[in-house]
């Protein structure tokens, strides 16, 4: 009850805070054929990914290294039992016809158990330029749960549901979103081979739209790498069909994280799309931080490695 109680208060603050940073000028509409077609599949999932390890204690004061690309496969294992991780991102796209997206977004991540982390992905700030005008809103809301029921053992890897609804608060007029509500499940598959990390993910979308709902699936890849302590790389390939539209979306990410400290870490990607649907590349640019409300200090320890179980 004391962490559920915690969680709450914690995420009513930042939710009053976005609140408070990212107004939209509800005057502005969008200029007609400019919207992203992978709105669900792209912007659904930037923030997920975080092919780190940690290890799994309610009762450890202590925070474990937190270091993970921006990547679309999210991993089996979940945020560290008792810990907040707050992973903030900025993502630059072109749309095509000289126009221009940019959106700062927020994920606010909470074990609440060994296996069971709880997800929000906070309105972002976005920002389109290049069409006439200046056009600036909120990104939609996510909130998801992802659950891991396998460890890793022999020949099976971990395994996880994930399930994620979108809220709709983007504005429609503007091309910022669909204006229903989306489902997306999730099942993941991660393993570790010495040094070397896969993530692997099979995702269904329910999407809502104005003649009912339209379902799709993606699929993707990521393979991490430690090539030192504090430094790792990742290339990812990811992509499937698409709610609302015959076109088929698929893209390649090359990205890296640094940990800068236990509880601190700065991470980067490109993402390319071998397909021709919107956006053809992203340029992604992010930051992590780990936090224990109400038990614990960020420790000042030197950053020994990136766990792993």
């Amino acid at each position: 009850m004391r962490r559920l109680t915690e969680l709450c208060i914690t995420f009513a603050v930042l939710s009053l805070a976005n609140g408070l940073g990212f107004a939209e000028d509800p005057a502005d509409h969008h200029p007609a054929g400019i919207a992203s077609a992978n709105e669900t599949l792209v912007l659904g999932h930037a923030e997920r990914g975080a092919p780190v390890k940690k290890i799994d204690a309610c009762r450890e004061r202590g925070i474990e290294p937190n270091a993970a690309p921006p990547t679309w496969d999210s991993p089996a294992v979940t945020t560290q039992c008792g810990a907040l991780e707050m992973d903030s991102l900025f993502t630059a796209q072109p749309m095509g016809g000289g126009v221009h997206q940019e959106t700062i977004g927020t994920t606010a991540k909470f074990g609440f158990t060994p296996r069971l982390e709880l997800r929000w992905g906070l309105p972002g700030h976005l920002i389109e330029s290049g069409s006439g005008a200046r056009l600036v809103g909120i990104t939609d809301q996510w909130i998801g749960a992802c659950y891991r029921f396998h460890e890793q053992k022999g020949r099976v890897p971990d395994l996880a549901m994930d399930y994620a609804v979108k809220f709709p608060t983007a504005n429609p007029a503007k091309g910022f979103g669909s204006g229903h509500t989306d489902h997306v499940g999730t099942f993941i598959a991660s393993a570790d081979a010495k040094s070397t990390h896969f993530d692997f993910n099979a995702a269904g979308t329910v999407a809502g739209g104005l003649h009912g709902h339209d379902g799709a699936a993606q699929f993707g890849l990521a393979v991490t790498r430690h090539f030192l302590p504090k430094l790792l790389g990742t290339l990812e390939a990811f992509g499937g069909s698409q709610p609302g539209t015959s076109n088929r979306y698929g893209a390649a990410l090359a990205g890296g994280a640094w940990g800068v400290r236990l509880w601190l870490a700065v991470n980067g990607a490109y993402v390319r799309a071998y397909t021709f649907a919107s956006p053809r590349q992203q340029f992604l640019v992010g930051l992590n931080y780990t936090m224990r409300p109400g038990l614990a200090a960020p420790q000042r320890a030197a950053f020994g490695g990136i766990a792993r179980r």
